[in-house]
């Protein structure tokens, strides 16, 4: 690095400009190429991903969870909620095929992810295992009902039954949701 430069160089910069513009197959393309499932804080995969699933979440305005989502990843804080009450405006509508082939790879990636988060016992980043899950549960409730979305995240618990930290993570980010359920 530079040692003028204030910080590391940043490759994805485009990314956003294609997504807003609706290249969604170019970013997803690019996405999928990314086999990491941590480290995600200077991908271009961790950026694209949350707004992939706010994409998923056929009815406006963005989900709080989500909303919550992209704003971890979102790298100018200052102009987050501009940014968040005009995102909706630039999505373009999906095909049914589009929709499913773009959801069934957010839900295995979320699957990846929360393996190698809580299987490492990365306990510092359940939350972010919690709000990919929670944000994608949002998209099933509004594609699907609130019956799915409730299904998919206590499968999580299931699955992780002994990981009590991961299960008060997804709590926090269910009552960030608004859904009715509990775990």
């Amino acid at each position: 690095m530079d040692k003028n430069q204030l910080k590391p160089p940043y490759y994805h910069d485009d990314s956003f400009i294609h997504f807003l513009n609706g290249e969604y197959e170019l970013i997803f393309e690019r996405c999928k190429k990314d086999n990491n499932y941590l480290g995600w804080s200077s991908s271009e995969k961790g950026d694209m991903i949350p707004l992939f699933v706010a994409l998923l979440a056929k009815n406006n305005p963005v989900k709080p969870c989500s909303a919550d989502f992209i704003k971890s990843k979102f790298h100018a804080y200052d102009e987050f909620d501009d940014f968040i009450k005009i995102l909706p405006l630039s999505f373009l509508e999906l095909s049914d095929e589009d929709h499913k082939k773009y959801m069934d790879y957010c839900l295995s990636e979320a699957e990846k992810r929360a393996e190698a988060i809580l299987r490492g016992q990365h306990r510092r980043s359940y939350n972010k295992a919690a709000a990919f899950v929670v944000s994608l549960a949002e998209a099933i409730c509004s594609n699907e009902g609130e019956k799915k979305a409730e299904e998919y995240i206590k499968s999580y618990k299931a699955k992780y039954p002994r990981h009590t930290a991961f299960h008060g993570e997804l709590r926090v980010k269910i009552t960030l949701a608004k859904l009715k359920m509990s775990l």
